[in-house]
């Protein structure tokens, strides 16, 4: 089973997980991400903000948690 995660990254860098769904699409949550992205004003986005889809597995679920 997939996992589709919205992060956020503020200064460029990984802030934290806005939402992990399993119950929409990956095109729902890649569109919401989109939106999401053209939301942002240009002064918000030049201090390296934005959004990004990623897909996650549970094998990628459980190699992050063995090396935590």
């Amino acid at each position: 089973m997939k996992f589709y995660e919205i992060h956020r990254y503020d200064n460029g860098s990984f802030h934290y997980v806005v939402t992990r769904t399993n119950k929409y699409s990956e095109a729902k949550v890649r569109e919401d991400v989109n939106k999401m992205n053209g939301m942002l004003t240009d002064a918000v986005r030049a201090n390296g903000t934005w959004y990004e889809f990623i897909v996650e597995t549970p094998e990628d679920e459980r190699k992050y948690l063995k090396h935590r």
